[in-house]
């Protein structure tokens, strides 16, 4: 469709994946390989360029066997870059760093016998996220919460938080391709489309609808609506246009001499 349209004058926003998971560095993401399937509810997060917040993360998040997926990183994924880096607060409502770290100071206080996994197990943390942040960390996962110095501390409650510096970080190695993408972004421009007709305004006749436009959404059902919406307008406007009518067949030639 995008090919048909630039050879008739459309100019065109390159087309590409939208929607898709992010993939995240694999040396950074082989903790958490083995959590794929489990996700977090009401999750926040930031996207991170070259030390500048860019982009805020909240709603679902589900972990893949090569990176981050769900609903909030679906829908987040066209402002990632490769080199980005995605920081995800694993314990929703545990506050900033230092309110992190000021909790995890007093469960080591009053549990330092536990282990530091089960201890992030009891701040609300899936046992496998648990885990895997423990050993993202350096440490042994049969360490005793007690024998955790501070500064792995810090990198702990870093990991739980939310807001400013908060959130465990994700380099983002790339983004799915076409195979795992839920839309199209980019398409024909919609300034040479007419909105109320969704006709060409530069070819007579010649109307768009759905993913050929230059419109995508987030999930939710909203890129079915425009697709739906679009393609009714263009069906009702498309069969207002007059078609020539065919002339009288041309008489047959009997193959007879005329004397």
């Amino acid at each position: 469709g995008c090919r048909l349209a630039a050879s008739l004058g459309h100019p065109l926003v390159p087309p590409c994946p939208a929607l898709v998971p992010v993939i995240v560095e694999r040396a950074a993401f082989a903790p958490f390989v083995r959590c794929a399937g489990v996700s977090l509810s009401a999750a926040t997060g930031t996207v991170v360029r070259e030390g500048r917040r860019v982009a805020k993360l909240q709603g679902d998040v589900l972990f893949t066997h090569r990176g981050l997926s769900g609903p909030a990183v679906l829908d987040l994924s066209r402002y990632v870059l490769r080199g980005d880096v995605l920081r995800v607060s694993l314990v929703p409502g545990l506050g900033d760093v230092r309110a992190a770290e000021q909790r995890l100071a007093e469960e080591i206080e009053a549990h330092g016998k536990r282990t530091v996994v089960n201890l992030l197990q009891g701040l609300g943390l899936a046992t496998c996220l648990a885990r895997a942040v423990v050993v993202a960390a350096h440490l042994d996962p049969r360490a005793k919460a007690a024998e955790i110095c501070r500064p792995v501390r810090r990198s702990l409650a870093t990991s739980l938080a939310a807001g400013g510096e908060g959130g465990h970080p994700f380099p983002v190695l790339s983004l799915g391709g076409w195979s795992e993408a839920m839309v199209t972004q980019g398409g024909v421009c919609l300034s040479e489309v007419d909105p109320k007709t969704m006709g060409s305004r530069l070819v007579p006749g010649l109307f768009f609808a759905g993913e050929i436009l230059d419109v995508d959404g987030d999930t939710g059902g909203y890129n079915l609506q425009a697709a739906v919406s679009t393609g009714r307008l263009a069906g009702r406007n498309a069969a207002q246009v007059p078609v020539a009518t065919p002339g009288p067949p041309a008489p047959r030639d009997s193959g007879q001499a005329v004397r």
